[in-house]
């Protein structure tokens, strides 16, 4: 197990994991990484969750894009009759 991290210093590839998961990262950072089986769940429960995320996003911006075409094809029927 590691040693607490007293260091004030964040890197960068720290704020990616906070980003990821900010309890993933306090541990790290407090406790050191310990490989456990919630920890393994946690990340495949993570991965499913961002997998979902990144559909429901690409989701979304298919749903504007339809209604930008719909609001261009009811603009045309109106100003060109």
């Amino acid at each position: 197990m590691k040693k607490l991290n007293n260091n004030k210093i964040i890197k960068s590839s720290e704020i990616s994991s906070y980003v990821y998961c900010p309890y993933a990262w306090w541990d790290s950072r407090t406790k050191g990484i310990v490989e456990t089986k919630e920890m393994v769940a946690g990340e495949v429960f993570h991965k499913g969750y961002m997998i979902k995320q990144d559909a429901a996003r690409k989701l979304n911006v298919v749903g504007y894009v339809i209604l930008i075409v719909i609001f261009i094809l009811i603009l045309y029927k109106v100003l060109v009759g």
